[in-house]
């Protein structure tokens, strides 16, 4: 599939889509793809590419799961979470966790062989497991749907779906694809919660409270660098993803706005970006304690 290096989001805005769309290569795929500046996109024709949401294959790697499925397009998925005991994990658990178990296997170490080496020993043994611990089984925090893959999770770390966003098709047509504040409705058959909202109905999120846009996630993660997003224009009924490793939510907001999206969504954001083609990668491979952690994504086959 060979990208397109004529059309630009910023410079075109508005006539991006209809540049696109326009194309003999898009009209022939149902796809067209284009890079510049860092900035990674994808306008997709939903009849023709439907979203499916994917899941990490038992014991591989999350990249690797997703290079497989020589998807059209694909994308991480929603934000996870995970607490062990009454500890949630955090940069600053995952610290604790690990220093602990590290200081305690070195002490049983210590106490069973009575000497330095078996206190590495010990030291080492107990810190990889921590580590395995800590950034294994994470929870998604919203609903997970996927009928074409069998997947149903309707997990919701710490009961937080509610505050986030979704992303979701409920038939086969561009109309029955909707976006939405809270959880994944029911009735949708594919679809994620667990996201941060970018746009809604052509008004940009806000991270300013009072403002009728405010959003909370947008508030705490906004300006975060490394995002990919799923937005919908209705204009030509087609899907745009967008996504950067430099770029934040607020920048790409922007320019789902100036291209005449409707709504638009971020996956889990920084680090555990990915975004990529027909098994090669825009954005990503995650570092691999995060593809522990990731277990859904999002894609067009």
């Amino acid at each position: 599939m060979k990208d397109c290096d004529d059309a630009d989001l910023l410079r075109d805005g508005a006539a991006f889509i209809a540049k696109v769309v326009g194309r003999a290569d898009f009209a022939a795929n149902g796809i067209l793809l284009g890079s510049r500046d860092g900035r990674h996109w994808a306008v997709v024709d939903p009849r023709r590419h439907p979203l499916q949401v994917w899941r990490k294959k038992p014991g591989a790697f999350y990249a690797n799961s997703a290079r497989d499925l020589n998807a059209a397009i694909f994308t991480n998925g929603p934000m996870m979470g995970k607490r062990v005991g009454m500890l949630k994990i955090t940069r600053g658990a995952v610290v604790t966790v690990v220093a602990g178990a590290t200081a305690i296997g070195a002490l049983a170490g210590l106490a069973v062989g009575r000497n330095w080496v078996s206190g590495l020993i010990g030291a080492a043994v107990c810190a990889g497991a921590a580590w395995i611990r800590v950034f294994a089984d994470w929870t998604p925090c919203g609903t997970v749907c996927g009928r074409d893959q069998g997947v149903l999770d309707r997990r919701n770390f710490d009961d937080e779906a509610d505050a986030h966003a979704w992303i979701g098709r409920f038939g086969q047509d561009f109309a029955s694809y909707r976006i939405g504040r809270g959880d994944l409705p029911p009735d949708a058959c594919e679809g994620l919660g667990g996201l941060v909202l970018l746009l809604a109905d052509y008004a940009p999120a806000s991270g300013r409270i009072g403002d009728r846009s405010y959003h909370r996630d947008f508030a705490q993660l906004g300006r975060k660098e490394g995002v990919v997003s799923w937005g919908l224009a209705p204009g030509h009924e087609v899907i745009a993803v967008i996504g950067g490793k430099t770029m934040n939510a607020a920048d790409v907001a922007a320019i789902h706005r100036s291209i005449g999206a409707r709504d638009a969504v971020a996956m889990d954001l920084n680090a555990c970006s990915m975004m990529g083609s027909a098994g090669r990668f825009f954005i990503g491979p995650p570092p691999w304690h995060r593809q522990s952690m990731q277990i859904y994504g999002l894609c067009c086959k």
